[in-house]
């Protein structure tokens, strides 16, 4: 295999998940590819996608990704995630075998500070 040139400028920050990779821009706009099984892309779908997408959010500055699970903190303070919650990996209050969020959630969190 070959690494291939993706075509997304202004990249900042990078992450992968299980199956999936984030990136963050300079715009603070959140760009999602891979693995959707539980919906971990954010983009309202389990499909799968081979080239970026962007995810429909406030503006953005830092995510992470886990397995099969996102997440990501705006300018604001405000926690959002999205994806499997198997074992409630989202903070919404919910968990179970199956329980999933498609479109990014925004957490009961508030004020979280990231040095």
């Amino acid at each position: 295999m070959t690494p291939r040139r993706i075509n997304l400028a202004g990249i900042e920050t990078i992450a992968t998940g299980g199956w999936h990779t984030v990136a963050l821009n300079k715009q603070n706009q959140v760009w999602v590819w891979g693995g959707n099984w539980y919906g971990q892309l954010g983009l309202s779908s389990i499909d799968n996608e081979s080239t970026p997408r962007r995810v429909n959010l406030p503006s953005i500055k830092q995510v992470a990704a886990g397995e099969w699970h996102t997440v990501a903190l705006d300018k604001e303070g405000y926690l959002w995630s999205w994806g499997s919650n198997e074992r409630g990996q989202l903070g919404d209050g919910s968990i179970g075998e199956g329980v999933y969020k498609s479109i990014p959630q925004r957490a009961d969190l508030v004020n979280i500070v990231v040095n």
